[in-house]
């Protein structure tokens, strides 16, 4: 994800925050969605197990992104 960040951010047409956030939302999909399609398919998990992977990915990287975003 820093590699990530370091080339992507800069190529932005949003700079500053917003696209810090605009990269987090991208990262996150990327992070969080095969996963969670994986768990899903399988019909095994619960709603609320599905929920909570999804939440803990996208606040994860979340916190990475500003991070970064704050120390670059």
């Amino acid at each position: 994800m820093t590699i990530g960040f370091a080339w992507l951010h800069p190529l932005l047409p949003v700079h500053g925050l917003a696209g810090a956030m605009s990269l987090a939302g991208l990262f996150a999909a990327l992070r969080v969605y095969p996963p969670v399609w994986a768990l899903w398919i399988q019909g095994a998990y619960s709603n609320g197990y599905l929920f909570v992977e999804v939440l803990g990915g996208v606040s994860g990287t979340v916190v990475v992104m500003l991070a970064l975003y704050f120390l670059m």
